[in-house]
């Protein structure tokens, strides 16, 4: 049994720890933090991705002028048309560029939209997007390489079996 002095420390402790986690999540949310909510939690019954700053919030837009993977809207926990959709989203708001959005978004998808569990709320940072993103392109670059490195060879070879260009 505690003693009167042991329970407020307890208490104290536990109300520390309350206030930690919220100074830590107020941190994150002046961040830019985007909030997936799972069709069974919304008003509207679809599932839905809302932008956080730290001073307003706003749904984030489908982006289907980029890309039309899901007109019906955004879904996670599976590599299907709804998780690519919300990974072209995400990615052209977090990075601000287009093109780059469209080039990664299924590598996105596959390495962080897939992966939320599905019929869950997730949330993540544009700084958290970005990281993941320098990960995909440092990936691709060896992949590119080996391509090229491939391509080179081919065309070596092919020179050498026919006798080159100038061979009769």
């Amino acid at each position: 049994m505690l003693t009167a002095a042991q329970s407020a420390v307890t208490k104290h402790a536990a109300l520390d720890g309350a206030i930690l986690h919220l100074l830590q999540w107020s941190k994150t949310m002046t961040r830019k933090t985007y909030i997936g909510t799972p069709h069974r939690e919304s008003v509207s019954g679809q599932s839905l991705v809302t932008v956080c700053d730290g001073q307003k919030s706003e749904p984030l837009p489908l982006r289907l002028d980029l890309f039309n993977h899901s007109p019906t809207g955004f879904s996670w926990g599976y590599g299907g048309s709804g998780p690519a959709q919300l990974a072209v989203a995400l990615l052209a708001d977090a990075l601000g560029d287009d093109d780059r959005a469209i080039r990664l978004h299924q590598s996105f998808k596959f390495k962080v939209v897939a992966c939320w569990p599905e019929g869950e709320r997730w949330w993540i940072t544009a700084e958290q997007i970005a990281a993941v993103v320098k990960v995909i392109e440092q990936e691709a670059v060896p992949i590119a390489n080996e391509q090229d490195d491939a391509a080179g060879a081919a065309s070596s070879r092919a020179s050498l079996s026919t006798g080159g260009p100038d061979a009769a």
